[in-house]
């Protein structure tokens, strides 16, 4: 159901947080039980424009989402990449693109030019089941400090979408985006997976949805590339790389929605490229 009613949103868009910790620094320092937040950063174009995030697994190598570091042509446009602060050039000729069995996907690598004082991340070699909790992490766009409310026509083509206070007869809640970006991370579950051409290869995704719930999260802009985590026992493992985001049909640019889906790569068919490279 959740693929019939959202649409895929295109390039993408801190996660956006539900409650109102959301905009607080909650979720924007490490929790007690860390599953690799100062493994997350910040990854700029070669404007020194900060568009993307990304990932730092150990020996110097980074994963992101392919399409934001692309140049249009199939090759890369790096600027640097900020990790738990500290600045890394990017040795560019490193750079590849991941590949799975219908070719290129929207998956890239590439190494750092020094390696950083940092901890290794492990990638999971198994797909997250049905209702799995995850952890999303990414460097997006802040959101609104105070829930928007909507009356949606689903009799429309698209919907038709009225702004109404809380007070009103609403069917649709959610976030406006607000100004800044941030290192943030919340929780999430697996609700489903598919193979998924966002633009940039059929890559094997699954999908979290945006829920009513405090801590909850959702893509927004500047996730592409960040990280999904989800636990193995005792262990935190990297189990996906968030592309995109689907929306409501008609759902007012630059908002976060109630039911809104976040498209993640699931990590699990490419790992073993992924781990031959890191040995690198």
């Amino acid at each position: 159901m959740l693929l019939v009613a959202l649409l895929f949103t295109g390039r993408l868009q801190a996660v956006q947080v539900y409650g109102t910790s959301g905009t607080g620094g909650t979720y924007t320092t490490a929790p007690a039980d860390n599953f690799g937040f100062e493994n997350v950063g910040q990854v700029y174009d070669s404007m020194d424009v900060v568009n993307a995030s990304g990932v730092y697994l150990g020996n110097g190598w980074m994963i992101s989402a392919y399409h934001p570091v692309s140049d249009g042509s199939g090759g890369f446009l790096f600027g640097d990449v900020m990790l738990n602060g500290t600045n890394y050039a990017v040795n560019a000729p490193t750079a590849v693109r991941l590949s799975g069995t219908a070719g290129a996907v929207d998956l890239a690598m590439f190494r750092l030019a020094r390696i950083p004082a940092l901890g290794s991340v492990s990638v999971s070699s198994s797909s997250p089941a049905m209702g799995t909790a995850l952890v999303l992490m990414g460097n997006g766009v802040n959101r609104a400090g105070s829930l928007s409310y909507w009356r949606t026509d689903t009799a429309s083509t698209p919907w038709t979408w009225t702004a109404v206070q809380s007070s009103g007869t609403w069917n649709m809640s959610g976030y406006a985006y607000g100004s800044g970006q941030s290192l943030r991370w919340g929780n999430g579950s697996v609700a489903g997976s598919f193979q998924f051409n966002d633009g940039f290869g059929v890559n094997a995704c699954f999908w979290t949805t945006f829920s009513p719930i405090t801590g909850n999260a959702v893509e927004a802009f500047g996730d592409a590339g960040g990280g999904v985590f989800c636990k193995s026992g005792s262990t935190w493992k990297l189990s996906g790389i968030m592309l995109s985001t689907g929306t409501h049909s008609g759902q007012p640019a630059n908002t976060s929605v109630v039911g809104d889906a976040t498209y993640a790569a699931d990590l699990a068919p490419y790992s073993s490229q992924i781990n031959t490279l890191v040995t690198v």
